[in-house]
């Protein structure tokens, strides 16, 4: 969905119509978007170089580290630590590209996530929405609970199902020949 798209889907689920600013509308959509790319973003590799201690930062693009072709542990400053390794594959999803990140001002942006979960940014900008008028509201705070409620089953069910299908990867095993 285009970020117009997106708009127009948030405009029916709350039926406020070109009342919210679309900088507010991207920052909406960017939050969920990080949040999905999780769980759901892109897989890269990167090769990369230990330190003379085994010690080298992740990618700087990575947002969760799935698993690298050798043991590695973690130090206390969020480094993998590979002992005895001069170089390594690391797998892990990646941050939503740079061009996919919504700016509000391009009505033909689209997210970096597979095109079935576009509409859970709609939902999410929707609790966002509803949090922000709530102000104590306790009506309006109820129907912020109710949309970040039904964000999240959403998710929670494209995660199910993945499982099931066996198409989410969540680590690697590395197997030697």
């Amino acid at each position: 969905m285009t970020f117009a798209e997106l708009v127009a889907a948030f405009e029916a689920y709350t039926g406020v119509i070109g009342e919210i600013d679309d900088a507010d509308m991207a920052v909406w959509f960017n939050e969920a978007q990080l949040d999905l790319a999780m769980d759901f973003g892109t897989i890269k590799t990167a090769t990369l170089t230990p330190d003379a201690d085994g010690i080298v930062a992740p990618p700087a693009d990575s947002i969760k580290v799935i698993g690298a072709d050798g043991d590695f542990a973690w130090d206390a400053m969020g480094h993998m630590v590979f002992p005895g390794c001069t170089e390594v594959k690391v797998y892990y999803r990646a941050m939503p590209d740079p061009a996919h990140v919504f700016n509000g001002a391009d009505p033909d942006q689209t997210p970096d996530l597979p095109y079935a979960m576009h509409y859970l940014l709609a939902l999410f900008a929707t609790a966002m929405y509803w949090d922000r008028e709530s102000e104590g509201d306790t009506e309006e705070m109820a129907l912020a609970n109710k949309w970040l409620t039904r964000y999240q089953m959403m998710k929670k069910t494209f995660l199910s199902k993945m499982d099931q299908a066996g198409g989410r990867v969540d680590r690697w095993v590395i197997v030697e020949d």
